[in-house]
């Protein structure tokens, strides 16, 4: 095949790029030999031909290129896919390509499979930190919101996976470190705010999309409703005459929607959100991910009036009034009632007390709005 059958040989290397992409670490080791040996050109035979020879150079030339396209711009390593030299590591490696990235302001195709690939090989979570600190790596306001646009479209690839290991394990860890006041505060702590608001807000709008198109699927697959038959609308008949109702569906009408939902771990509970019987939202990775982000801000504001992490709390809600109204109720029905009533307190005037009392208001619940007027009418006095 590698003699002869040059073209089957392309065809070859072609599905194999394809293939590894959807392979774990372990499981590309015998992918990558075949590429490989497919990538390293024939010995020279003493029965080719000058078109031959031309023809072989061809297609060396053709998989490599192809590999190199395939892989994301960068040298194939049997071990992790990428490497920028032969010392390079995942870290390194994701340092170089959020450089590149940085100097072309957008995040291409060609780049997609190899962040696939430092996500497989670092982790989500040793992911999410690196590209955290390469944001934070900037001094100027202009950088730093490219430096944020750019770590968005990396973490949307996998963004149901990368958004709640963010905020629920990489974010709390920064913030809680007072040798990171420098990084959560002025503009870089301004460049965190929103890369956690817009992962927040992408993952939300992905999950909403999704259930959208499943609920369609379902109703395709259904089809038309099936007309009942005169035998079953009899049986419906003597049961309703007789008074009998089956168990199950006694249960169902006396159950209430806090019974159903299973029991959140950890001390949160339906009634210190500011929007009630909410537990059985907490079952979604997300939503248990908002709702602990929020229980630490909400800590962390009721201890620390001023300073570096409240400015960085301040800036995140600010962010997030930037969103459409269904992200920002998803996110602030999460919300603690000590924490939003100890924030309108000493949140400043304007605009902004204004929005967030606005959302508050939105929320729909009698807690919510009590919780508005009742900071309304603080203030005036």
């Amino acid at each position: 095949m590698k003699s002869k059958l040059h073209s089957l040989s392309v065809c070859v290397v072609s599905w194999l790029c394809s293939y590894i992409r959807g392979l774990q670490n372990s499981e590309r080791e015998k992918a990558n030999k075949m590429l490989l040996m497919f990538m390293s050109p024939n010995a020279v035979d003493s029965v080719f031909t000058s078109r031959d020879k031309e023809r072989n150079t061809i297609k060396v030339n053709v998989i490599k290129k192809m590999t190199l396209v395939s892989m994301g711009g960068h040298e194939v390593n049997p071990e992790f896919g990428l490497k920028t030299n032969s010392s390079a590591s995942s870290i390194e490696t994701l340092s170089f390509i959020f450089q590149c990235l940085m100097n072309q302001g957008f995040i291409n195709k060609s780049t997609f499979t190899g962040i696939e690939q430092l996500q497989s090989c670092l982790g989500i979570e040793s992911f999410c930190r690196a590209v955290i600190d390469e944001v934070l790596k900037f001094n100027s306001k202009a950088d730093l919101m490219i430096a944020v646009e750019i770590a968005l479209g990396m973490f949307y690839i996998n963004i149901e996976q990368t958004c709640p290991v963010l905020i629920k394990k990489v974010i709390p860890l920064l913030i809680s470190d007072t040798n990171n006041n420098k990084h959560i505060s002025g503009p870089r702590g301004h460049a965190l705010a929103c890369v956690v608001v817009w992962t927040i807000a992408s993952a939300i709008t992905y999950s909403m999309k999704t259930k959208d198109l499943k609920i369609k699927e379902e109703r395709q697959g259904r089809g038309t409703k099936r007309p009942r038959s005169e035998f079953e609308k009899e049986d419906a008949g003597s049961l309703k005459d007789d008074g009998r109702v089956t168990n199950s569906k006694l249960r169902r009408l006396l159950s209430s929607p806090e019974e159903d939902a299973p029991e959140p771990s950890g001390n949160q509970s339906s009634g210190k959100f500011i929007v009630s019987n909410i537990n059985h939202l907490l079952t979604d990775p997300i939503n248990r991910a908002i709702a602990s982000l929020l229980q630490l801000f909400s800590s962390m504001i009721i201890s620390e009036f001023t300073g570096p992490r409240s400015e960085f709390i301040n800036t995140f809600f600010q962010e997030l009034l930037h969103c459409n109204e269904a992200v920002v109720k998803n996110v602030l029905q999460f919300a603690s009632v000590p924490m939003v009533e100890q924030f309108l307190c000493v949140s400043g005037g304007g605009n902004f007390f204004i929005q967030f009392v606005m959302a508050v208001c939105n929320l729909g619940s009698q807690g919510a709005r009590s919780l508005a007027v009742k900071a309304l009418c603080l203030r005036k006095r």
